[in-house]
């Protein structure tokens, strides 16, 4: 017994890769092509996020997609890395600051990757710089940075969970295990319904983390 997705477009295993096999797939690619491209388009994107959703790698792709240029997905793969790199920095320039004024334009980045934990901790740094900036007032800031750090920490472990009880899988040859692991890699990343990547206090670590919201935000394309 077998369950598909509209979203597993190439035969495989149908469950998102791990952080290792993510890495493995980088190496894959520089080894097939040490230099990244400079040019790429959306489409060499939309490959490489396929792939880690799928946990497929490139030497299995090919063989469906042999029109695939491994320096054009490492290109796109290290630029989408980059851009949720510095979200993820600016976001944490944004949960230490006390005025709007400190952060300015590292706000609009840090909201491509995490859009409500940036506005809540703006928010608080608004109110505060707005106020008498009293002992109380710095609290009260306080306790609200606390208070979103462990919401984005709670989510963090419910993945880590899921993530985990997932890997410890491993790839099963039994078909009935292999449809939990369909099903668990559901839960993690499903573009057409609820699932823990795109919880909303949920900040993604890598890129086969990335719903595609966070794609679109993180490359401008709703600007």
């Amino acid at each position: 017994m077998e369950e598909t997705y509209l979203w597993h477009l190439w035969p495989g295993r149908h469950w998102p890769a791990s952080p290792k096999e993510e890495k493995h797939l980088v190496a894959e690619l520089k080894h097939a092509s040490p230099q990244p491209a400079s040019s790429f388009e959306r489409a060499d994107v939309t490959a490489v996020l396929n792939i880690l959703r799928l946990g497929l790698n490139f030497s299995d792709t090919k063989k469906h997609a042999p029109g695939l240029v491994p320096a054009r997905l490492l290109g796109a793969y290290l630029h989408v890395e980059d851009r949720r790199a510095r979200a993820a920095a600016s976001l944490t320039l944004v949960m230490r600051a006390k005025s709007p004024s400190e952060i300015q334009g590292q706000a609009l980045f840090a909201t491509s990757l995490a859009p409500l934990p940036t506005y809540r901790a703006l928010a608080a740094a608004q109110t505060y710089d707005s106020s008498a900036k009293t002992p109380a007032d710095a609290k009260v800031l306080t306790t609200q940075i606390k208070h979103i750090r462990s919401l984005i920490a709670a989510a963090n472990v419910r993945t880590a969970a899921a993530q985990k009880q997932l890997e410890a899988m491993g790839v099963p040859e039994d078909p009935e295990d292999r449809l939990l692991a369909v099903r668990l890699g559901r839960n993690l990343y499903d573009p057409y319904s609820e699932c823990l990547w795109a919880a909303q206090f949920y900040v993604p670590r890598r890129v086969t983390d990335l719903v595609p919201a966070r794609v679109g935000d993180l490359l401008g394309e709703d600007l």
